[in-house]
């Protein structure tokens, strides 16, 4: 808890920085944002049951932009939010990937990003050419970073499952966050690189909800690299992660360090068509699934209409070999194709409609395919 108070005391100095600071810009340097998004599923037929569930994440960001405080070195943000927890992907379907990228099965308030950063050189979106960011960090925020694959709503279109699987408790991810670094460096107009280290078992275990933001050697550390290019209608991407500490292997044998690889492709040569493909592999000795390959496409104003867009995808995420030896008689792989139509209301408000098939759900043979509905009313503040 003294972290917590460290952390909004860096927030109190900045706002004492925002009074204090001479020939500051026009505009306040602070600005909150945020969204409330809920869910409702249906698993139609197929999975662990038939059945329904209704999904929701409140959640809001106080950030602070120094440029406007006459202190454009440094910015930052402190948040959380609250997630009602209730279970769908493993009550209902029975699916490795995770039908719902707001699911947590858990329900309670959860600290979310509290971060400051030193940002040195040219600001473009937000970033110097240099920049260090350290507190409560979100990983996928950085390294692995959606972009045209963000409109879905299965996970694995967030982050891949090959590195989201990995850690103690996950990697810091929504929706447990740890204590991290990050250094990037700008180089040129195109490219960019960066390294991150992040708290090898991020909060507790034991309690999704409760906020351990300790340090212990027995954790280790993950450490994270990866190297951008962005162009006006291409994106690539390549990284690597690895933890310090060895993790005992799913079959009988000596420990092993759990590591990986992971690349995007991003193309948008029209701004109408984007898409995607994403892969990575996995320590198989000490994870479940071995690798993973995500390839879609999402058409933008989709029906002549502005900010309308439909999409479809497919995720297909390998088991290891050791990972097969925990089902009886287990297939391959896990495969799940999305249709998704997204449609702003206005006001802040996006309607979004989203249909899932999952092929060999878990892996399992005893589990029928499934097929599941959903439909996600958004509503965000803030932004722009």
């Amino acid at each position: 808890m003294k972290k917590i108070a460290f952390l909004f005391g860096v927030s109190a100095f900045a706002l004492g920085s925002n009074v204090i600071a001479q020939e500051a810009p026009s505009g306040s340097a602070w600005s909150v944002e945020g969204a409330a998004v809920v869910d409702y599923w249906n698993n139609s037929s197929g999975g662990v049951a038939t059945g329904t569930a209704t999904q929701a994440n409140i959640g809001a960001q106080l950030n602070f932009d120094g440029s406007k405080a006459g202190i454009p070195l440094l910015r930052g943000t402190f948040g959380g939010f609250y997630n009602n927890g209730e279970p769908f992907s493993g009550a209902e379907v029975g699916d490795a990937q995770g039908v719902s990228n707001i699911e947590t099965g858990a329900e309670g308030f959860y600290l979310y990003e509290n971060w400051i950063s030193l940002n040195w050189g040219e600001i473009v979106d937000g970033e110097g050419q240099t920049m260090v960011k350290l507190g409560l960090i979100d990983l996928n925020g950085s390294f692995d970073a959606p972009n045209v694959s963000g409109l879905f709503m299965n996970s694995s279109h967030g982050i891949i499952p090959t590195f989201s699987q990995t850690g103690g408790n996950g990697p810091s991810i929504f929706p447990i966050l740890g204590l991290g670094a990050i250094y990037q460096l700008r180089l040129g107009d195109a490219n960019k690189i960066r390294v991150g280290v992040f708290d090898g078992v991020p909060g507790d275990p034991n309690d999704p909800t409760n906020v351990d933001l300790s340090l212990n050697k027995a954790d280790g550390v993950l450490l994270v690299g990866e190297w951008e290019y962005s162009a006006e209608h291409l994106r690539l991407l390549f990284g690597g992660f690895g933890y310090s500490e060895a993790t005992a292997p799913i079959l009988a044998g000596p420990n092993r360090r759990n590591r990986g690889l992971y690349g995007q492709a991003e193309l948008n040569p029209n701004g109408k068509y984007a898409w995607f493909l994403r892969a990575g592999t996995a320590n198989p000795d000490v994870n479940f699934l071995e690798n993973y390959v995500g390839v879609g496409v999402v058409i933008n104003d989709a029906f002549a209409k502005t900010d309308h867009q439909i999409g479809f995808a497919v995720a297909r995420a390998g088991l290891s070999e050791a990972g097969r030896t925990t089902i009886v008689g287990a297939k391959d792989s896990e495969t799940n194709l999305e249709l998704t139509y997204s449609a702003p209301l206005g006001r802040g408000l996006t309607l979004q409609s989203d249909i899932q098939h999952i092929i060999n759900v878990g892996a399992d043979p005893s589990i029928e395919d499934a097929t599941v509905v959903g439909l996600r009313l958004k509503y965000e503040f803030g932004t722009n």
